[in-house]
């Protein structure tokens, strides 16, 4: 959910968030999503989108956002390496989840090596992704 979060933040899309308790599944989400699994990306026409790579692959192809950063160059092969880039770059988000969520004086030990991580991966990239 923090790699979509964060995606819409850096692609500049207003969203409306809705926290949910991994313990205690609302029925609401079990209905658009039976894994009951976030993030889930409601379209307006009803369709739920879920897992976090689906989700920022669609944000860069919908026509709407066509004028915010990509985050996802066009060639096949660059693509893929795009896609390894960021699952390596997981371990961030989760650093940043856990910050926000926990606290950062559990986690900031973590963060610092994951962003360090980070920096070595995004280098200079002419794509976010």
């Amino acid at each position: 959910a923090t790699r979509v979060r964060l995606t819409l933040l850096y692609k500049g899309i207003d969203f409306e968030a809705k926290a949910v308790s991994v313990k205690n599944k609302p029925e609401e989400l079990l209905k658009v999503n039976p894994l009951g699994k976030v993030p889930v990306l409601i379209l307006e026409d009803g369709t739920a989108i879920f897992e976090s790579l689906p989700v920022m692959e669609l944000l860069d192809k919908l026509p709407q956002y066509a004028d915010t950063p990509k985050l996802f160059p066009t060639d096949p092969v660059e693509k893929a390496k795009a896609a390894m880039k960021i699952a390596r770059m997981e371990p961030l988000s989760n650093g940043l989840c856990a910050y926000y969520c926990k606290g950062p004086e559990q986690v900031i030990q973590n963060f610092t090596k994951n962003l360090k991580i980070f920096e070595e991966i995004l280098g200079e990239q002419p794509y976010f992704g």
